[in-house]
């Protein structure tokens, strides 16, 4: 998952692109899903491990094993739920006002807004070292991983 990309008119990337820049550093069966630095590949972990010095934006890499972790450990109801997969672990965390929630799980963060992302001040707090999915987003790049 890259960080940052094609959000806002920002930090442009098609996806075309992203997929050439994974096969060059030797990945194979490069899939992306949406517009928003989503890949998956089949790689050695020699390749995966290099493979960030070949893009152009912070990526982070999670196994196929630790999206089906991830996707086994959301303690939330599907519908408003998030994942932030982090780089490192965080510092303290923001303290949710109920009904919202989240909860942390090694480098996972589950975030739960039943409200919406856009009127949570909760999630403007949450840490930004690291790059945010919906669910609905989790749940297809597993599917693309068990394919």
């Amino acid at each position: 998952m890259l960080r940052g990309i094609n959000v806002g008119g920002h930090g442009k990337l098609p996806m075309k692109e992203l997929v050439r820049l994974c096969e060059n550093a030797g990945c194979t069966n490069v899939r992306t899903y949406i517009q928003s630095g989503n890949v998956v590949f089949t790689a050695t972990p020699d390749v995966a491990a290099a493979l960030p010095s070949h893009l152009p934006f912070p990526a982070l890499l999670r196994t196929a094993g630790e999206i089906e972790a991830v996707v086994q450990g959301n303690p939330y109801p599907p519908e408003h739920s998030y994942v932030t997969f982090l780089f490192a672990p965080p510092g303290p965390l923001p303290v949710p006002d109920p009904p919202e929630a989240c909860t942390l799980s090694g480098l996972h963060l589950y975030v739960y807004l039943p409200n919406g992302v856009g009127t949570s001040k909760f999630a403007a707090k949450l840490p930004t070292t690291g790059t945010t999915r919906n669910w609905r987003t989790v749940l297809r790049l597993h599917s693309l991983l068990t394919e």
